[in-house]
């Protein structure tokens, strides 16, 4: 008896065995046969869709000595904000916070002035919304952004969501080398992690053009390895040369602003959305709007030398796809929302 009961069981289980085997051997066969998914074919932009704008900006320098790249940051943020993008619509990691810094002397503030008799000018207050803040600005954040990568309790707001409808400027400032962008002095972005990361936003259909603004030194070079179509990268200087600061306060004790961002800050005073009157052109440069004339005028106006002190040299990089898409894309394009927010936004400068 306790040897049918033995064979028995052994039965069981090669019985059991056999059905396991055959289950994934038929799981194995169906995988085999239908091969690698392909992605979802990319949405093309019909004529009559409407346009929405997003800004990222990337503030990757911490420590209070690196306040000009917390100060760069928090000017492309104001400008995006003063020209109708909501911060529903930006993305803004921030290494540091200079506001709190025991350091700074403008508590709760990142003030600035841009010349002796230039008024101050605070860039930060409680309106001022940072979405990625000190330790979470990391490369693997920004790349799983960029890719649309979350966890299932990130919230809306820190989601870049965008569609094959979307334009997105893309700002930089901090420290690089040549082809690598830091992130507070412990990471590396390379050329080569954001170029796929455009390529895999391309192949899903979340973007219909990109701006990169780099402003750090060797610039270029972070661009140099993007074959994304629809993106052009303006640069504060090329992949060999290095970028500078700008306007030293002996308040601070540091450079308040990098030459390249403090020239985008003088060029865009004043600038407005509102569509050029017919028969109006370029020239001179600053009759139309600075948003109405092209990417390429923009990055090379010669109201940059018309400023004090040391021009920036900047340079670009045209459209992988489309060469001339920098003489044919326009500010406007990015910074100014064709469903601008629903009641105006004002910035103030003088709340402290």
């Amino acid at each position: 008896m306790s040897f049918l009961g033995t064979n028995y069981c052994v039965l069981i289980r090669l019985v059991f065995l056999t059905s396991l085997l055959s289950l994934f051997f038929v799981s194995l066969a169906q995988v085999t046969a239908s091969g690698p998914q392909t992605p979802p074919p990319l949405r093309r932009q019909k004529p009559n869709e409407r346009i929405n704008n997003w800004v990222v900006i990337v503030g990757g320098a911490r420590y209070y000595f690196n306040y000009r790249h917390t100060l760069n940051s928090l000017a492309i943020y104001n400008i995006a904000r003063e020209h109708g993008i909501d911060d529903d619509h930006i993305l803004f990691f921030s290494s540091d916070g200079i506001a709190c810094d025991p350091r700074n002397p403008y508590a709760a503030a990142v003030q600035a002035q841009f010349g002796n008799n230039a008024p101050m000018m605070n860039l930060y207050n409680q309106c001022t919304r940072v979405d990625f803040f000190g330790d979470n600005v990391d490369v693997r954040t920004f790349l799983d952004v960029l890719q649309g990568r979350y966890d299932e309790n990130t919230p809306e707001t820190r989601r870049l969501r965008t569609d094959a409808n979307s334009n997105i400027l893309l700002y930089f400032t901090g420290h690089s080398a040549k082809g690598y962008f830091k992130f507070q002095d412990s990471e590396y972005l390379s050329g080569v992690d954001l170029s796929e990361s455009l390529a895999m936003m391309h192949t899903q259909g979340r973007y219909h053009k990109i701006l990169i603004l780099a402003d750090t030194c060797k610039a270029l070079a972070l661009c140099n390895e993007i074959t994304a179509p629809n993106v052009v990268c303006l640069a504060s200087s090329n992949a060999t040369m290095d970028s500078f600061s700008e306007h030293f306060s002996k308040t601070l004790g540091v450079s308040v602003v990098s030459r390249w961002t403090f020239e985008i800050l003088k060029i865009l005073e004043g600038a407005g959305c509102a569509a050029p009157s017919p028969g109006e052109t370029e020239e001179p440069p600053r009759r139309v709007s600075v948003m109405h004339q092209s990417v390429h005028s923009f990055n090379y106006n010669p109201f940059r030398r018309e400023l004090e002190g040391d021009p920036s040299e900047p340079a670009h990089r045209d459209a992988s796809n489309d060469a001339g898409a920098i003489h044919r894309w326009l500010m406007a394009e990015f910074l100014c929302p064709s469903q601008a927010f629903s009641f105006p936004i004002e910035v103030r400068y003088d709340l402290f």
